[in-house]
């Protein structure tokens, strides 16, 4: 069933965080900072009160879900294919690094710790839950109430108002997702545009914010147009997404171990270290991620609407191939060289922090002019 008055919220929603991100990367972060700082909020609310109130007998019985070990691993696979859909929003870091205003060096830096404190955060607050409720009462608020979380904040606290707490705090936690995926999915398309992978139209940029404002109303479109689809679709949609987050992971990993090999002089501003080892276990997990998908009874396996949803998608991929290699040629493909502060130094070794600022802002500039030519 579909709802009128759902349907005017996704509408709206989907339509001020398009417009908040062709305002500009700036106005996205605010937002996101924002919204974090009360998902977080709650977050600790929540921690904090379960250590005061809960129980560590209430984990018994809590560590794995099924009676056999063939339905546990099951069932921890369930979960597991579900999982690269929520890291997409770290993908945002890499993608709009050409935004980020810190030195190159340190984004991967920043992409890992971002995802060990995720891990940790949300590893804290699944605790938490089993800490205040026991296992009949997590089955009971999955068949009433469906929200286990804000059933265990209530219980923590002793009122039904804290419930709402964690609830605004979930909300937050669906629109950051929202808006890093608008981001990120926007800046993707931005730079396949910019490497005539994808027709040029999506390589226009705000002429006042410089954001990639087609990519973004594109984008926003179709978010405004799919709750129209119903649930059901939604979940087609989701789990061919997932595959595709996996297939991707798999194709980026085998990239950098290739590339590693192939251009060992590429400028770099980050390098990974152990790169064999690291890109190996990557192409190996992911992998594993995409088999999931594929293998029938693993518990992730793809329904047949969802793997013409894949094909579907595979068939475009290679429509825009064909038609954008036919139509610019030697330029389809071609790579932005970036510029890293050690770069910069290495042209002015003798130059202060004011003298590099400004041979990496001619640097931006002419990638800038590049862009809008």
């Amino acid at each position: 069933d579909i709802y009128a008055s759902w349907l005017i919220v996704a509408i709206l929603v989907a339509f001020l965080i398009m417009v908040i991100n062709i305002m500009g990367a700036k106005t996205a972060a605010v937002l996101q900072t924002v919204l974090t700082c009360i998902i977080g909020g709650a977050g600790i609310l929540l921690i904090v009160a379960s250590v005061i109130n809960g129980n560590v007998d209430n984990l018994q019985g809590q560590m794995f879900m099924g009676e056999t070990t063939g339905t546990m691993a099951k069932n921890v696979l369930k979960v597991a294919v579900i999982t690269p859909f929520f890291f997409i929003g770290f993908d945002v870091i890499p993608q709009a690094a050409e935004e980020i205003n810190v030195p190159l060096k340190k984004i991967g830096k920043m992409m890992i710790l971002s995802v060990v404190l995720a891990v940790v955060f949300y590893s804290f607050v699944i605790l938490a839950v089993g800490y205040v409720l026991n296992p009949e009462e997590i089955a009971l608020s999955q068949s009433t109430t469906g929200l286990v979380t804000a059933d265990a904040m209530a219980k923590a606290f002793g009122t039904s108002v804290m419930a709402k707490v964690i609830i605004v705090g979930g909300m937050c936690g669906i629109v950051t997702s929202w808006n890093s995926f608008m981001i990120g999915g926007s800046r993707a398309l931005y730079s396949m545009a910019e490497s005539y992978m994808v027709p040029k139209v999506f390589a226009k940029l705000h002429p006042k914010h410089k954001t990639p404002v087609n990519a973004l109303i594109l984008i926003g479109i179709l978010t405004m147009i799919a709750p129209f689809a119903g649930r059901v679709m939604m979940v087609w949609i989701c789990d061919a997404g997932n595959f595709g987050c996996c297939l991707a992971y798999c194709m980026v990993s085998l990239s950098f171990l290739i590339l590693r090999k192939k251009e060992p002089d590429m400028p770099r501003p980050y390098r990974v270290p152990a790169y064999k080892f690291v890109g190996t276990m990557a192409v190996i997990l992911s992998g594993c991620m995409v088999l999931v998908y594929c293998i029938p009874g693993s518990g992730g396996t793809l329904i047949m609407q969802e793997w013409m949803m894949v094909g579907a998608w595979s068939l475009l991929g290679v429509v825009f191939y064909a038609v954008c290699k036919v139509k610019y040629k030697e330029k389809f493909g071609s790579l932005i060289e970036i510029i890293s502060d050690e770069d910069a130094a290495s042209l002015m070794p003798e130059a202060d922090d004011k003298e590099l600022d400004l041979v990496i802002d001619a640097a931006i500039d002419r990638v800038l002019s590049r862009m809008t030519a």
